[in-house]
């Protein structure tokens, strides 16, 4: 599916919020994208050591950036290195920092607040789904949603 049809897609209902804030949808997803990245650890361990090296996530941007972020204190990545620390990855702290760039406190982020969070000034054109120049917490969501690692067929790299 491509990119855009799946942004389309995500907007086309919006979730319902548990006591907790969190959506039914977000739960299921922070499992999904578990299972994902359990799946995406598997396939590039390809002596079984349950540990990646160097050349074993060569080529995989995602998991290169991970690999640098454990050196020096270590040349390889272990399962637990991908998955997330808590199991509602969703929550507080995007809502904390959205809460912080969100100076007039309308609920959307434009181009100045969002300066706060570089990742996403970097990204400010595409999370903003309906461009309408502001990005709410929601379209940020589905941002994350879509660069985050997709199962591909075996033999393939994402």
């Amino acid at each position: 599916m491509a990119l855009p049809a799946l942004l389309t897609f995500a907007l086309a209902a919006p979730p319902v919020l548990r006591a907790d804030g969190l959506s039914g949808q977000a739960v299921q997803g922070v499992s999904s994208y578990r299972e994902r990245l359990r799946q995406l650890f598997q396939r590039y361990d390809r002596n079984g050591d349950g540990r990646l090296d160097a050349g074993e996530v060569n080529g995989h941007p995602y998991l290169q950036r991970q690999l640098r972020r454990r050196r020096p204190a270590r040349n390889h990545l272990v399962r637990s290195d991908l998955m997330p620390a808590q199991r509602t990855v969703l929550g507080e702290r995007l809502r904390q920092r959205f809460r912080e760039a969100d100076r007039n406190g309308d609920g959307r982020l434009n181009r100045n607040e969002a300066g706060t969070i570089p990742w996403l000034l970097q990204r400010f054109r595409i999370a903003d789904i309906d461009a309408d120049a502001g990005i709410t917490l929601r379209e940020i969501w589905i941002l994350q949603r879509a660069l985050s690692p997709r199962p591909t067929p075996q033999g393939r790299r994402d």
